[in-house]
């Protein structure tokens, strides 16, 4: 609900999770003909929009729960967020990481204190370990995008848009897990809000089928 995205705001403004700009470009707007804006969640610390679900989570804890930490499973930038949001609460995290991950993703996981742990690259192997990982730690599961306070997170951006363009007509929100667009989505309920998938990713399948599909 709306409430608990602008609860999530307050939250990243205590933990001083920066607004991101929203710059313009005339090119663009020549070449579509209307007046484009882009929300720079590159410039975001650890340079992606899910430090801001991380940070919600991790700043969610009570006390006693953020002693055992968090553990996320990643191939890249939620497993960055995590740890990083981690190191800035100073609680324990683990990231459970497929074994075909960059190095360079690794090492950026590992500088801000996180323990990674290599898995099968597949979804079925990441769900497992992270499970058990968390269980052997008693710590806090936090997915990346399959988890309300992640999603609320997530949605602050599109409170920074309201904000910063009070009149948008349209917000097109990259997609793939579902977390960020979902989060904009109720943070902007009358803006219209277009999903653009990658290729190979499943939204498309999903909502055809009615259900969510998983790759193995």
């Amino acid at each position: 609900e709306l409430v608990h995205v602008q609860e999530a705001a307050a939250r990243l403004r205590k933990a001083m999770v920066p607004r991101t700009p929203v710059l313009r470009s005339a090119w663009v707007d020549a070449a579509t003909n209307v007046a484009v804006h882009f929300k720079c969640e590159h410039m975001q610390i650890t340079g992606s929009f899910k430090y801001r679900g991380a940070t919600n989570a991790v700043f969610s804890l009570d006390n006693a729960a953020a002693r055992h930490g968090i553990v996320a499973h990643s191939s890249g930038n939620h497993g960055a967020g995590c740890a990083a949001a981690a190191a800035a609460r100073g609680v324990p995290c683990a990231v459970i990481v497929p074994h075909t991950t960059p190095a360079s993703k690794i090492k950026n996981m590992q500088r801000y204190g996180s323990d990674v742990i290599l898995c099968e690259p597949t979804q079925q192997a990441r769900t497992a370990t992270s499970t058990w990982e968390a269980t052997q730690r008693g710590a806090v599961l936090v997915h990346p995008y399959n988890d309300p306070v992640v999603i609320a997170g997530q949605g602050t951006i599109g409170l920074e848009l309201l904000a910063q363009v009070p009149h948008l007509d349209a917000v097109l929100v990259p997609t793939s897990g579902g977390g960020m667009i979902t989060g904009i989505a109720t943070a902007m309920p009358n803006c219209r809000i277009i999903a653009c998938e990658p290729v190979g990713k499943r939204l498309e399948d999903s909502l055809a089928a009615g259900t969510r599909i998983v790759d193995p």
